[in-house]
């Protein structure tokens, strides 16, 4: 960890001499900005892709039925997504860093009170909730920074990003298998705690260009009107031909709406006919996307299949991940795919494979489709690619938030509606099929993309022609 501090401070003075040359130098930290959310991403959903190792030990260990243990994992990965809204406010009025620092703290004290839960609902409460808030409250501060560093090449440097939530996902759940072995599942949680405290470092060096030349640690810096202003030529640098004063726009709505203004901004959103078809294919999708990577270790186990190996099993779904977003992101900026319809392919693809894995009992038949199926999973970077380019930059953040919190919502209901089905059936063959249908269902949604986008400048269109006509009225008068 020091020779990492030690590195990331050489960049930085690096930069800081880069400083006085010109605002493309300043441009190029935006590498550096990225690199530090990728290792955001390792840790907040890197540590809640080990929910599954953790469930496995609390069957064993609490006297709770699965449907009541996999409402800890819904809740967590829930709250995560259903605060979106929130995320933005705190941001707004914070800066991502700070914001940031103080999603790592939540984090930290959720895994740690977690460690000494005697029963089912302090999990619920601090594995679900607290920890749940300080992950979600991180991502979306790192989200926010890539957004507004990248325009072009979003599609690449989203992929980029997430490669540290699926790598990070792949590491810890075999770190957490070993660790679960050696100290139990109590140890295991106070040592994740110790590794999330890590997120405090990341956001400290997740600067803005201006505030390079001093290297100032404070955390009040970050919502400074010079960091404002540094964001503003920020933009304009960074894409001069795509509506280079939307990130100025969402900059001046982020720092200067009062709180029933950022309501309203909210509501007027959901009125934009693109960003309900989006709502509804992540709800959708979200119902679906996380019970395979909840419930493959204990379909494994159940299939005869060693623990140890089970955990490997899932492990390849988040090592495939990594792959599969860098690869579909890198194919998708290249041969210039429409990410919307890059992700209902992938979405309907994963969710047929989905269906069919019932069929599949064998070690190395599970093992491939855990590998397909991480593959197919890029629905993180192409949804919020999407947001960006179809509702603009200076919306991204309030759309933003509206898809997390429809995350969270399918979040809450989809692991645990898996879990009651197995429940009620004894196979998971029902909570695999319902899985695949949703994903299914989301790809299919993304077909009617255009008939949105067409309804929604008609709307425009019309609003604009009814404005004109009450100032025409009102000059008259």
């Amino acid at each position: 960890m020091y020779l990492f501090v030690v590195f990331m401070r050489y960049i930085l003075q690096v930069y800081s001499v880069m400083q006085n040359v010109n605002d493309y130098e300043i441009y190029k930290y935006r590498w550096v900005v990225l690199m530090l959310a990728c290792l955001t991403c390792c840790v907040t959903w890197g540590l809640a892709y080990t929910i599954p190792v953790h469930y496995v030990s609390w069957i064993s260990y609490f006297d709770a039925g699965k449907g009541e243990l996999a409402l800890i994992g819904g809740i967590n990965s829930g709250t995560a997504g259903l605060l979106g809204p929130l995320y933005h406010i705190i941001q707004s009025r914070l800066g991502y860093r700070q914001a940031g620092a103080l999603g790592g703290v939540f984090m930290m004290l959720g895994f740690i009170v977690s460690s000494f839960a005697m029963n089912v609902t302090t999990l619920c409460v601090f594995y679900g909730f607290v920890m749940g808030f300080g992950y979600g409250l991180g991502y979306f501060c790192v989200s926010v920074a890539v957004n507004l560093y990248f325009t072009r090449q979003r599609a690449l440097a989203e992929g980029i990003a997430n490669i540290g939530s699926s790598g990070g996902g792949f590491l810890f759940t075999i770190l957490a298998q070993y660790l679960t072995n050696t100290y139990g599942w109590r140890g295991t949680l106070l040592i994740m705690g110790a590794i999330s405290s890590h997120m405090l470092l990341f956001f400290k060096l997740m600067y803005l260009p201006r505030q390079l030349p001093e290297l100032s640690l404070d955390w009040a810096s970050s919502s400074s009107p010079e960091s404002r202003v540094s964001v503003r030529k920020l933009s304009d640098c960074a894409d001069t031909t795509n509506q280079s004063g939307n990130s100025m726009l969402l900059e001046q709505k982020v720092t200067s709406a009062t709180n029933g203004g950022r309501i309203q901004e909210y509501m007027n959103t959901l009125k934009n006919p693109v960003l309900v078809l989006m709502l509804c294919a992540e709800f959708i999708c979200w119902l679906g996307i996380y019970i395979p990577i909840m419930f493959l270790p204990e379909r494994a186990r159940m299939a005869g299949i060693d623990i140890n190996t089970a955990a490997w099993i899932v492990s390849s779904i988040v090592l495939s991940m990594t792959v599969g977003r860098l690869v579909i992101s890198a194919l998708s900026t290249l041969c210039h795919l429409d990410p919307f319809y890059t992700y209902g392919v992938a979405n309907a693809l994963a969710g047929t494979l989905t269906a069919l894995s019932p069929l599949i009992q064998t070690e190395l038949g599970l093992l491939c489709y855990a590998i397909s199926f991480g593959f197919l999973n890029v629905s993180v970077p192409f949804i919020r690619t999407s947001a960006a380019l179809l509702l603009g930059q200076q919306y991204f953040a309030l759309a933003y938030g509206w898809i997390l919190a429809m995350n969270g919502v399918a979040l809450f209901i989809g692991p645990a509606f898996a879990g009651w089905l197995f429940d009620l059936t004894e196979s998971y063959t029902s909570t695999f099929s319902f899985s695949g249908a949703c994903l299914i269902t989301s790809g299919v949604l993304t077909l009617f993309k255009n008939k949105a986008v067409s309804l929604s400048h008609s709307m425009r269109v019309e609003s604009r022609a009814v404005t004109n006509e009450e100032i025409t009225s009102e000059r008259t008068s």
